[in-house]
């Protein structure tokens, strides 16, 4: 199952109005009898309706696999085994990023607003669907970060009130009213603690003269009084997640809320909920992507993408993290900077899949340039005490790896869309000097993400924003 969520745009939440909804904050349950059930295709009929081409075939029995093409949502319902997927069109507006599966797969979530050029949608309106896009409708105007209970169909987002800018936090159930979060707020991410009992947020305090404070807090997911876990008057501390187990929070200092420091990178820091002192990791950038730990508790390892500068291409390195310090790189020479997009498998041996890419630079950041770079991008897995493997049958340009639930496909980026991989699948790659195997095959599943240039000054593409895959 994969996830979105909004990086940098998004520690200070503006207040947006979205056509579809009223200009304030207006909680509405899900429409249910009687909504327009969305249009179904198959793969042949996709391509006649002007709508992307999928590996229907490919994708069977494999899932839902919700993505954004063009700004439209969809749902590739491959959950039938021996049956080809269906593809279902969502029937929400333009401008749709940020699919996020329930729990149980039955209910999708996303946001509908402006997107900036590199497919983030940091604030808009909040919309659910069922699990094929029907009954799709909006639930929150003016909302902004949104995470999925781990236990439970329970939805939790925070508001900005235009009026005032204030922020509020908010509990949805699927076919239920919204209601407030009696002492919840923050800026930037919330996060559900691992047993779902707790959410975690940020509270961000501006003066005249600029920034003044900045708390970690939690609070109980039923509501109550929230308890301030960190505090800081030099630093906005800008909140990642959990620790794996639980019992401690991740968040990044970023000195007096700059938004051009954080950009070249910037301290994160581990925080334990009871004794202990906090201690700082390594420095990253401040992007969801550059932090994964696994989706299921097979260890308590957080793997992240330690190196400053804002470019991709500079010295970007994965290190392997205890929650209380002690990080470790792959063994010595294989393979070099750059290494970005960890992602741990949820099932098995703890296994790292992630994106290897050149350090050279071919020149200026011409879009011709960052593509020549981009296309230097290739699948590795890595088993903790082994060595890291190249999978050349992936592919180039690759881009956000996920891993099925059962730890034996790779769903990733490439070429605008998305693929299907075996890792384990294949023989040996007879490639001098590197440790590879085919996998495979690869099939494509998506033909078509986003439209425009792509990637942006710096080598980044908000992918995470553009597909949530429930397997």
């Amino acid at each position: 199952m994969r996830r979105f969520l909004p990086g940098l745009a998004a520690i200070a939440l503006g207040a947006i109005a979205i056509a579809a909804c009223t200009a304030g904050v207006a909680p509405s349950a899900v429409p249910s009898a009687g909504a327009t059930p969305a249009p179904s295709h198959t793969a042949s009929a996709a391509a006649s309706a002007g709508v992307p081409a999928v590996g229907a075939n490919a994708f069977a029995g494999q899932g839902r696999l919700a993505f954004v093409s063009s700004g439209r949502l969809y749902v590739l319902d491959g959950t039938t085994r021996g049956k080809p997927a269906v593809l279902h069109a969502v029937a929400a507006p333009a401008g749709a990023a940020q699919p996020a599966w329930s729990r149980d797969g039955d209910w999708l979530a996303f946001l509908v607003g402006p997107a900036s050029p590199d497919g983030q949608v940091p604030t808009g309106t909040l919309w659910l669907a069922r699990a094929d896009g029907q009954d799709a409708g909006p639930v929150l105007a003016n909302a902004g970060p949104f995470s999925w209970s781990p236990a439970a169909d329970v939805l939790a987002a925070i508001v900005t009130t235009p009026a005032s800018g204030r922020e509020s936090l908010y509990e949805i159930r699927p076919g239920g009213t919204p209601h407030l979060v009696p002492g919840g707020g923050g800026a930037g991410r919330i996060a559900w603690s691992p047993d779902g009992r707790q959410l975690a947020f940020t509270g961000i305090q501006y003066g005249p003269g600029g920034f003044t404070a900045s708390t970690l807090e939690t609070i109980p997911a039923a509501g109550g009084k929230p308890v301030v876990r960190a505090r800081s008057t030099k630093d906005a501390l800008l909140l990642w997640g959990w620790w794996p187990f639980g019992g401690g929070l991740l968040a990044w200092a970023d000195p007096q809320g700059s938004g051009s420091i954080a950009a070249d990178g910037i301290p994160l820091i581990s925080y334990p909920l009871a004794a202990g002192r906090p201690v700082t990791l390594a420095t990253t950038l401040p992007r969801q992507p550059f932090v994964t730990t696994p989706p299921a508790v097979a260890t308590g390892a957080i793997a992240l993408v330690a190196g400053g500068d804002r470019v991709l291409w500079n010295g970007k390195t994965i290190l392997v993290c205890g929650t209380s310090g002690g990080c470790g790189g792959f063994p010595a020479g294989i393979p070099g900077p750059v290494n970005l997009d960890p992602a741990w498998s949820p099932a098995g041996e703890p296994t790292l899949a992630f994106v290897h890419a050149t350090a050279d630079w071919p020149g200026d950041f011409s879009q011709q340039n960052l593509a020549a770079w981009y296309a230097t991008r290739r699948l590795w897995v890595y088993s903790l005490g082994g060595n890291p493997l190249r999978i050349s049958g992936a592919g180039t340009g690759v881009a956000d790896p996920v891993w099925s639930a059962d730890g034996d496909l790779v769903l990733y980026v490439r070429d605008d869309g998305l693929w299907l991989i075996s890792p384990a699948g294949g023989k040996p790659d007879s490639s001098p000097g590197l440790p590879s195997r085919t996998g495979g095959p690869a099939l494509r599943i998506v033909s078509k993400l986003f439209a425009g240039a792509w990637p942006n000054y710096y080598g980044y593409v908000d992918w995470q924003d553009q597909f949530a895959w429930y397997s």
